[in-house]
């Protein structure tokens, strides 16, 4: 990159295959070399959504740099290390938002592309500026997933809207 580091984007996919909500519960990012020996390891992980339906996805995932001091002469591999569980609450603990005035585009200056549109409160609960979390999952020409991005609604009251935007 510009200031000549190695950056790494991290995504694990998680389908739910069972019969009941899972719980995306914590991750971590072990960096190996080809060898197994362990080089850096990530532990503030995202997580989208916290909560997934049988048969639907989450994820988790990250971006960031590899420690200047990583020799990548042997390799490097990213070895996800992650925990989920049965949600206790079950499909209660899902809340679907409605989103609407979607758009992508390209972001300025040839960056990557921008996301923006609004999402809907339909529900009789307020919100805050961090229980409603937005994700755009970005794929390449193959279908394979190249990087996911996120950001928080504001606070909505029942009924309200708030726009978003994701470079």
């Amino acid at each position: 990159n510009s200031i000549d580091r190695e950056e790494y984007c991290g995504v694990v996919e998680i389908k739910n295959t069972g019969s009941s909500c899972i719980y995306l519960k914590d991750c971590t990012f072990d960096f190996e070399d080809d060898d197994g020996h362990l080089l850096q390891s990530d532990k503030l992980i995202t997580k989208a959504p916290d909560v997934i339906a049988p048969g639907e996805f989450g994820y988790f995932f990250n971006s960031g740099y590899i420690d200047e001091t990583v020799s990548l002469e042997n390799g490097i591999n990213l070895v996800p290390n992650f925990v989920v569980q049965v949600c206790t609450k079950g499909e209660k603990a899902i809340i679907n938002y409605e989103v609407t005035d979607l758009d992508i585009r390209d972001n300025d200056y040839g960056l990557g592309v921008k996301v923006t549109g609004r999402v809907n409160n339909d529900t009789e609960e307020e919100t805050n500026s961090i229980n409603v979390m937005i994700i755009a999952v970005f794929f390449d020409s193959n279908g394979e997933i190249i990087d996911v991005g996120f950001t928080y609604a504001d606070p909505m009251s029942p009924g309200g809207k708030a726009s978003f935007e994701i470079s």
